[in-house]
């Protein structure tokens, strides 16, 4: 049967004695039980030793919930929900830890380290192929497409003047056609009219002077064909060289801009390649220190640990001798006065009997953490109400 059972029992022992008692004289005597349970601390003070790594491992609450807990405002939800005392218990226990780091000098919160280096790997996701092609392309491509335009306004501009040339003398030979022939005619007429004039229409003089101005026309109309047809022939030989220049430059163009293209792709190539190895290799340290700081992280923190327990079980002996001979200190008392007011106001917003309930779950860690005399004080105010 658990200490809270006991208490339980032995007022309703002492209840049983005499039920005609008034109200005043049942709490006298009520108090009388107490004080006769509260004669034995030995059993409870081993209880604390017993329990006491219990406390360091809880976690305590902000300096703002312990001021709405005292106030009676202080809601944990999973009190509200559930009915339970972790709320009052883990602010009790941070009260405890407080008041035994200011008496003792020792820390009592957990040793803490920060949890890594703060080094952070680097993230880098090499470029494709086609991002690298794009990037040299749009290096290249400006060279390029200016070489492409430049090429092709000149083959332009020499093919536009060779046809310009040979519009002008297409029209320049149709001129000295039309002349030719102008001049033919004008001189077959004078021929015709002469021989009428002499009789000699239908004479050989007449035949073969027709004959004279045919043949010198045609030999003049053969010497203009022949020397347009050289000028045509001079033309389109020019095109055919612009063509075959501006050919020979675009394959010129062609064939260094995919030099080009593949020697600037593969230095890019090589270089991501080294940028991610670097990150490979510093990602790497990264870890390797950052598994080393955990190592050495881990054994500092099980040393102080270790010096802690051993500061707080040679102050738990030095505290259990001097009250074995001394008993509570007073400002001990007022700790746990503190505390078990503390908890009043907290299960002051419970009905009796769920506070009952609440207190029997926790009863050892309300032992532990109010002191005998104010745990048993608490049970009494709460039967009282």
């Amino acid at each position: 049967m658990g200490v809270y059972e006991d208490f339980i029992n032995e007022i309703k022992r002492q209840n049983e004695r005499d039920s005609s008692w008034s109200k005043g004289a049942k709490s006298t005597s009520a108090k009388k039980g107490l004080s006769s349970i509260l004669s034995d601390g030995a059993s409870a003070f081993k209880q604390l030793l017993k329990n006491f790594g219990y406390t360091l491992s809880k976690i305590g609450k902000s300096k703002e919930d312990k001021v709405a807990l005292a106030e009676g405002e202080y809601q944990n939800p999973r009190v509200s929900e559930n009915t339970t005392s972790d709320a009052l218990i883990n602010t009790l226990i941070e009260m405890d830890n407080e008041y035994r780091a200011g008496v003792t000098g020792v820390d009592l919160s957990a040793p803490t380290l920060p949890s890594t280096l703060g080094l952070s790997e680097k993230e880098y996701v090499p470029k494709t192929d086609d991002e690298l092609k794009a990037e040299v392309e749009a290096e290249l491509l400006p060279d390029y497409v200016s070489d492409v335009n430049e090429a092709t306004e000149r083959y332009e501009k020499e093919v536009y003047d060779a046809k310009s040339k040979r519009e002008s003398a297409e029209y320049q030979e149709a001129l000295d056609e039309a002349e030719l022939k102008e001049s033919y005619l004008a001189a077959k007429e004078d021929h015709r009219d002469d021989m009428i004039f002499k009789g000699l229409t239908n004479s050989t003089i007449n035949l073969s002077g027709e004959r004279t101005l045919k043949d010198g026309y045609d030999y003049e109309s053969a010497l203009i064909d022949e020397k347009y047809d050289r000028k045509y022939t001079e033309l389109q030989h020019s095109i055919k060289e612009a063509e075959t220049e501006f050919k020979n430059a675009m394959e010129s163009y062609d064939l260094n801009y995919s030099a080009d293209l593949q020697e600037k792709l593969q230095k890019l190539r090589e270089k991501e390649e080294k940028r991610l190895e670097e990150i490979n290799k510093y990602n790497l340290d990264v870890r390797k220190k950052e598994l080393e700081y955990q190592q050495t992280r881990a054994e500092k923190l099980s040393e102080l640990r270790a010096e802690r327990q051993s500061a707080l079980f040679a102050e738990m002996e030095r505290e259990q001798a001097h009250e074995k001979v001394f008993g509570i200190s007073a400002e001990k008392r007022v700790e746990y006065t503190r505390r078990v007011d503390m908890a009043k106001t907290f299960y002051q917003n419970f009905s009796k009997e769920q506070a009952e309930k609440m207190m029997e779950s926790v009863a050892e860690e309300l032992l532990n953490l109010l002191g005998r005399e104010e745990y048993f004080n608490l049970i009494y105010w709460n039967m009282a109400r």
